[in-house]
């Protein structure tokens, strides 16, 4: 949903930027790279959150919604999603890792 949003003020409001195809498309995506991940990370708990998961959810969307971003774009995305991950981790009481750019 958050994704979603994004897009649609990033152009201005437009709807039709993205649709309910882009939340099963994400939910597909996820499918698949948690069944082929193995090769990309073991599967540890990492300050509460199983790794795989997590890396599975950040391709998921950066291969939904990330990649038809400009670059100026990403960058905002990027940060949306930081702040998202960082108040459900507050939320769960777990720490959440600080994307970088917004230390």
């Amino acid at each position: 949903v958050g994704s979603q949003r994004f897009l649609v003020q990033e152009h201005n409001g437009e709807p039709s930027v993205c649709s309910l195809r882009d939340v099963v498309r994400v939910c597909n995506v996820f499918r698949w790279f948690y069944i082929f991940a193995e090769d990309l990370c073991k599967t540890e708990v990492d300050n509460g959150v199983d790794r795989k998961m997590r890396l599975c959810g950040i391709l998921s969307l950066a291969f939904t919604y990330y990649a038809r971003l400009s670059a100026e774009k990403r960058e905002r995305y990027a940060a949306s999603v930081t702040l998202a991950w960082q108040q459900l981790c507050a939320a769960d009481g777990t720490e959440a890792e600080q994307h970088p750019k917004l230390k």
